[in-house]
């Protein structure tokens, strides 16, 4: 499978807090929790990263412009991944956001998984189905109701959140004790030890099971308008 989202470079026009490093900037943290996140989701583990490569803003190496890798799954060892994140794609185009299954069977595609409202589902050349065909709401909705449950169900005593609302007991298992979001943060310093990129946050604190870093990652290339170029 793979997982990415990419952003076309005159988006952000190096600025901002995705170009900040004192505010953990970079491409990883800024869009690695919708493609980390959706590997998680279909290989049905959080996933540990078995290679990864990228480049950086040559104002601060602590900026990752680019970053994509492999993955594997502990739950099913005959499922494989990858992904990408990037701040610096030449243009805006189809497939910036996009999650692709390969199976036995076909393959199956998703288009603009971060707004399912305006996405559409592929097996094939088939559609299957469109965002507004299952719901007219925005992500970040479905984001609040989502929180909204967990809340409820913590209120009431509940360790997880129910089949229906969550998709698996698993899930909201993992979604109430916050053990999600370590698992995340896991794999986004497993990725950046990889690729030799150093993103330690305020704290200094690296996890044990983070690998030993790899030769520092190179500045991203420079077009001949001095923008960075993948």
């Amino acid at each position: 499978m793979l997982s990415q989202f990419l952003y076309p470079r005159d988006f952000l026009h190096e600025q901002g807090a995705r170009y900040d490093g004192s505010l953990g900037g970079g491409a990883a943290a800024d869009l690695g929790s919708y493609v980390y996140g959706m590997l998680r989701v279909v290989g049905g583990s959080w996933p540990i990263v078995t290679h990864a490569r990228g480049c950086t803003w040559s104002n601060d190496s602590h900026i990752d412009e680019d970053l994509s890798g492999s993955v594997r799954f502990p739950s099913d060892n005959s499922v494989v991944g990858t992904f990408r994140m990037s701040f610096i794609m030449p243009k805006k185009r189809d497939g910036s956001a996009l999650l692709t299954v390969t199976g036995s069977k076909g393959t199956l595609t998703f288009d603009k998984f971060f707004s399912p409202q305006v996405g559409v589902i592929r097996f094939g050349n088939a559609n299957v189905t469109s965002g507004p065909q299952l719901s007219k709401l925005p992500s970040y909705a479905h984001q609040m109701l989502a929180f909204s449950r967990l809340v409820r169900a913590v209120s009431n005593a509940s360790p997880s959140l129910s089949t229906a609302n969550a998709g698996s007991k698993d899930l909201g298992e993992m979604m109430s004790t916050g053990q999600g979001s370590l698992e995340l943060a896991r794999v986004m310093d497993e990725a950046y030890a990889l690729a030799g990129i150093s993103h330690v946050g305020p704290s200094g604190v690296q996890p044990s099971t983070v690998p030993p870093p790899s030769p520092s990652a190179p500045a991203c290339e420079k077009a001949a308008d001095g923008r960075s170029i993948a």
